[in-house]
């Protein structure tokens, strides 16, 4: 019985599966040479959908290293900021796990005005879930 592994295609060259191979430095990835962050501001405010656009342009786009900053303010119902008030532990308030998965019931991208996302308003707890199955017991 022979232990070789055939090639899917027969002018297919074996290789070693980089994760395996334990002792060889990885290479350097010299493609980028340099990046730069550029801030976008949403479309509208408020309670309605927030919208972003990214226009066309001459560069690539990495969207792995596209990230969000969410300014969140506490108001009671009388409209009172309930982080000035946290001293009183009748008041005590902590923020819940993956916040800013909290906040957005659904997320919606589109890539040329083409939907690329799962069309669905439970992203928070899908969210969830993958920080549950990706991440160990400090991380959660």
């Amino acid at each position: 019985m022979s232990t070789e592994v055939n090639p899917a295609y027969g002018s297919s060259l074996p290789m070693v599966n980089a994760k395996l191979d334990l002792f060889k430095t990885p290479p350097t990835d010299i493609s980028t040479s340099s990046y730069l962050m550029v801030p976008i501001q949403p479309f509208t405010t408020g309670t309605t959908p927030i919208d972003f656009q990214v226009d066309a342009q001459g560069d690539f786009v990495d969207l792995n290293r596209s990230d969000f900053d969410v300014e969140l303010q506490l108001s009671s119902t009388d409209n009172n900021n309930l982080a000035r008030t946290a001293d009183d532990t009748d008041t005590m308030i902590a923020p819940v796990n993956n916040l800013s998965h909290s906040i957005f019931k659904q997320i919606n991208m589109r890539l040329n005005r083409t939907l690329i996302s799962e069309q669905t308003d439970t992203y928070h707890y899908k969210a969830y879930m993958e920080t549950l199955l990706h991440n160990n017991r400090q991380r959660r």
